[in-house]
């Protein structure tokens, strides 16, 4: 799945109405475990509507019989319409209330429900995936998308209240005056016609505006990741030229936008003034004959009135519908991915005690077509530490990531223990694999949680005797803080060197039976390496170790080199041995050396 593709062009694509209807259904299917909530806020909305109905006709029939003329004005009936007033704006007050609190507590449920979804489901996803995937747009489909589903749920909630307003004041209308009212439906169709243009040419310019949008985010990002290559070429100037047209382009495609609101409210108000106008003008056809009462023309005015305000809050959240849309189909999409990691065999049981590896010619594609992996067998024995070299491509990482399980092998065999890979208990293979990789991760606490990665059997005896094992005790005890020195994103103020100390001390803290160094020092200076070579040399005692080393100094004392070259191992044996050969070991010790 190439995310980056699809979430860039959905927004030049036009979801069919199909499409979007499902979408939508999706997305109140979500809210099932907050129905409560969402019930009870339907049930507000249709208690405004029926009270508005109500209290319009109260009030018209209040003012024929109560109100109109100075015999029948009392300061009773003044204290009476008063009263009735008061109550119907407090019952609308709490209605209102209870139909915002209810709806939005169930939104931001329902919102944080699908977000968990998310983030569970990138947990269980394979690291192909992530290959393919840029994080910034993960963090954009966990973050931003599901933003949008609490304006979706409103505006949807919004549509009902309108629809339900709609619908009383017209039942209202019929019981003031029925011919007025006959009339009044003509409008209708009218009112369709407008949402279904303005539908569907707001969301051709709403895609388009969004698409530029992406594309001057797309610039801003390259321009701030690469600042040090445009000011190193000189280059300012052009890159502005560049944002500057990105920039015009995303204005005028707001510009669209703004206007096709312009034009919707404008065609709205002049829809709503010509209902007014011809509902005066029939009442004012029927008074030539009987006189019409002041109560039934504030009914007609107060009822015309409902039926268009609700249209103008509907017209003005076309966007959101339409930006919830896309959203939601990225978001289905995303959860519907099945990339999952390779999976066990069932009953997967096995234990690993030891630490054997052995591969029986394996085979490994990331594509299923063009092999990484040709034919690889070795054994390592419990204990011993496997180095594997080879030229950038050579497939020394791929040979990790079969071995972790990150990625299905197309064909041999793995075992561990002398037991099929496929058969062993995930959970093992987790715990007795430590792995630490080129780039050193840490993440924000304090150094302490960062080596016990939220294993609260390790004491703190145990993280600082797993710091001191690596050597990294010695920048630790320096910190006025020591071990609770805060972390910040992805270690921040602490060294390359220091991050991968401290990546080392985490994995030996949980004393795994196999170590996988994937070119793990290839970040720390000469100095530090060379503080660690010993303590190294000490956690792969009675540990079956797997190294990949950029320097190659570091993998002499290997039990055995495998020397990869285009998938295949070309040379193997002692670091004595592949240099008395002369080949191809002996050939990139000799340019390291040079270098």
């Amino acid at each position: 799945m190439a995310e980056n593709t699809t979430s860039q062009s959905v927004w030049s694509q036009s979801l069919s109405v199909k499409t979007q209807f499902g979408l939508g259904v999706w997305l109140m299917r979500q809210t099932r475990g907050q129905l409560a909530y969402f019930i009870g806020s339907l049930i507000a909305i249709i208690a405004q509507s029926v009270l508005m109905t109500l209290t319009t006709k109260i009030f018209a029939n209040f003012l024929n019989t109560k109100l109109s003329d100075q015999m029948t004005t009392t300061t009773r009936n003044l204290v009476i319409f008063a009263a009735i007033y008061s109550s119907w704006r407090i019952l609308q007050s709490i209605f209102s209330y209870l139909y915002t609190f209810l709806l939005g507590r169930g939104a931001i449920r329902a919102q944080a429900d699908i977000r968990m979804q998310i983030f569970t489901k990138l947990h269980s996803l394979g690291m192909r995936f992530f290959d393919q995937v840029p994080a910034g747009s993960l963090v954009t489909r966990t973050v931003n998308d599901t933003s949008t589903f609490w304006d979706f749920y409103f505006f949807i909630f919004s549509l009902f209240s309108a629809l339900s307003l709609i619908v009383g004041s017209f039942v209202g209308l019929f019981l003031s005056n029925v011919y007025v009212s006959s009339w009044l439906l003509l409008i209708f169709p009218i009112i369709i016609v407008i949402l279904f243009v303005y539908q569907r040419f707001s969301s051709s310019i709403f895609r388009g505006m969004r698409a530029k949008l992406s594309e001057l985010n797309a610039k801003i990002a390259e321009s701030i990741s690469g600042i040090s290559v445009i000011q190193d070429f000189n280059q300012e100037a052009r890159f502005s030229d560049d944002f500057s047209r990105e920039n015009d382009n995303y204005f005028h495609a707001r510009y669209r936008m703004i206007r096709a609101d312009a034009l919707i409210d404008i065609s709205r108000d002049l829809t709503g003034g010509l209902a007014l106008a011809l509902a005066m003008a029939l009442l004012g056809q029927l008074s030539l004959n009987n006189a019409i009462a002041a109560g039934t023309i504030y009914a007609v005015i107060n009822y015309i009135s409902a039926i268009f305000e609700p249209l103008r809050n509907i017209t003005n959240q076309m966007s959101v519908l339409q930006e919830a849309t896309v959203s939601a189909y990225r978001v289905k999409n995303l959860l519907s991915e099945d990339e999952y990691d390779p999976r066990q065999n069932a009953n997967a049981t096995g234990k690993i005690t030891r630490g054997k590896i052995e591969f029986r010619n394996v085979s490994f594609s990331y594509d299923g077509e063009n092999q990484i992996l040709k034919n690889i067998s070795f054994v390592a024995e419990p204990g011993q530490t496997i180095a594997f070299v080879g030229h950038t491509g050579s497939g020394k990482s791929s040979t990790i990531n079969a071995l972790m399980r990150f990625y299905e092998f197309d064909s041999g065999q793995i075992l561990i223990d002398d037991i099929d890979i496929r058969d062993i208990d995930p959970k093992s293979l987790r715990e007795q694999m430590g792995l630490v990789l080129q780039e050193p991760f840490l993440f924000y606490g304090d150094l302490a949680f960062n080596i016990r990665m939220y294993d609260d059997s390790l004491s703190d005896t145990a993280v600082a005797t797993a710091a001191r094992l690596v050597g990294a005790d010695k920048f630790i005890d320096k910190l006025s803080n020591g071990y609770q020195t805060l972390v910040n994103e992805n270690g921040a103020g602490f060294s390359a060197g220091e991050k991968q100390l401290i990546s080392f001390a985490r994995t030996i803290a949980h004393d795994p039976k196999i170590l996988i160094l994937d070119e793990a020092t290839s970040h720390i200076d000469t100095a530090s390496e060379s503080l660690i070579q010993e303590s190294l040399l000490k956690i792969q005692e009675n540990r079956t170790t797997i190294a990949i080393a950029h320097r190659l100094s570091t993998i002499k004392h290997a039990n055995l080199i495998l020397v990869l070259d285009k998938g295949q191992i070309v040379e193997q044996g002692t670091h004595a041995e592949l240099i008395s050969k002369g080949g191809y070991y002996a050939e990139l010790i000799a340019l390291q050396n040079k270098a």
